[in-house]
């Protein structure tokens, strides 16, 4: 689950989010809009301010990617 997904999930605007974490509105922006990836120390405040349901790897391009073409497939489809 991305940080974006996670947000909506929870009802939590990202200015909410980056309060919690003592992180600006922008920065959290930016993770949001993928114009910057977050440090590995902030990618752990995620990780634990979310319990978990964003991880280390939803920030990978790979995983993301696969994430996507998986959705993609399962679109239109019918499984039984």
């Amino acid at each position: 689950m991305n940080l974006k997904q996670w947000l909506s999930r929870e009802n939590l605007t990202s200015s909410a989010f980056a309060d919690q974490l003592g992180e600006s509105r922008q920065v959290v922006h930016n993770w949001l809009t993928k114009k910057h990836l977050p440090s590995l120390t902030k990618a752990y405040k995620v990780r634990s301010a979310t319990n978990g349901a964003v991880d280390f790897t939803d920030w990978l391009p790979a995983k993301r990617a696969a994430a996507d073409k998986q959705r993609s497939a399962g679109k239109g489809s019918l499984s039984l």
